[in-house]
Order: structure tokens, then C-alpha cells, then sequence
């Protein structure tokens, strides 16, 4: 039962790791995104072991249910920053960045990125 468990939490995290970054790299401008991407990677990254470390921190001061709790309670934050993105309007923003980059490459215009 503990295996089946550990397997199906491993499986959640490698489910929404997927969609973390694909939606990350929808929300990149294709001119710049790898360098958007990467400043992505890195801050999710440093999230990562920032976390780990403060499982750490809080556990030597507090038992172990206070420390699953406060886990799960940070779990909360970005599922409540994800309500707030409104990706159709980013989108819509970022196919206007590139039109009109477009329409400044086809002018003749030097265009800086």
C-alpha cells in the first residue's frame, strides 16, 4: 500500500512538472524564449532547493505534522497564483509583440529585441 502510494505521488509530481513547464514555454515570446525559459528554469530551480532547505529549517524546530502541514500550505500558493493568470490575454499580448515586430522587419526597420 505504501509502495502504490509513494508511486502515485511520484507520478502526480512528474505530471505537473510537465505542465509547469509547458505552460511556461507557452508563455514565452518565441523570439526570446530561451532565454526566457532558462530565467524560468532557474528561478523554479532555486525555488526547489529553497524549499528543500526550509523542510530543514522548520523541522528542526517544529514536529513533523507542523512541517507536512506547512508543506501542503505552500502547495496552496501557486495553485492560487495560477487563478490568476489570464494566459488568453498574454497570448493575445505576446501574437501583438511579434506582429508588430514582424511589420518592422518587413518596413525595413532595424528592430532591437
Amino acid at each position: 500500500m505504501v509502495a502504490a502510494f509513494v508511486s502515485c505521488l511520484i507520478l502526480t509530481a512528474v505530471f505537473f512538472q510537465i505542465g509547469k513547464l509547458a505552460l511556461a514555454m507557452q508563455c514565452c515570446w518565441p523570439r526570446v524564449s530561451a532565454v526566457q525559459f532558462t530565467l524560468y528554469m532557474a528561478i523554479n530551480n532555486a525555488g526547489g532547493t529553497a524549499g528543500t532547505a526550509l523542510v530543514g529549517y522548520v523541522r528542526s524546530h517544529y514536529a513533523w505534522n507542523i512541517t507536512f502541514g506547512l508543506a501542503a500550505a505552500l502547495v496552496l500558493v501557486p495553485i492560487g497564483v495560477l487563478g490568476l493568470m489570464r494566459l488568453a490575454a498574454h497570448q493575445r499580448q505576446v501574437d501583438e509583440l511579434e506582429n508588430r515586430h514582424l511589420e518592422q522587419e518587413a518596413a525595413g526597420l532595424r528592430v532591437a529585441v
